[in-house]
């Protein structure tokens, strides 16, 4: 189950603890705006990987991309992902 594609509120995560959290998973987030949460905006822990693409992330407290214990991450440069603002990393 996805987000919804159209509308003022189409793929927009705010104002959560954390923004995406994937836990030995596979994400594909494309198109997204993820701020303002009051954690990370997209943390990948335990071999998850995620493969962003478009959209934004920013304003977030913690940081605006966190991989750990075996977090990866793929990022094509078309379209390219915007990361800025957050209080940490990223």
């Amino acid at each position: 189950m996805g987000l919804p594609i159209t509308g003022d509120f189409a793929n927009v995560i705010s104002g959560n603890a954390n923004g995406v959290w994937g836990i030995g998973s596979f994400l594909s987030i494309r198109d997204a705006i993820i701020n303002e949460n009051t954690g990370n905006g997209v943390m990948l822990v335990q071999r998850s990987t995620a493969n962003i693409s478009g959209g934004t992330i920013d304003n977030n407290t913690g940081n605006g991309i966190l991989l750990t214990v075996g977090g990866g991450l793929v990022m094509p440069p078309i379209p390219a992902v915007t990361v800025t603002g957050n209080t940490l990393f990223g």
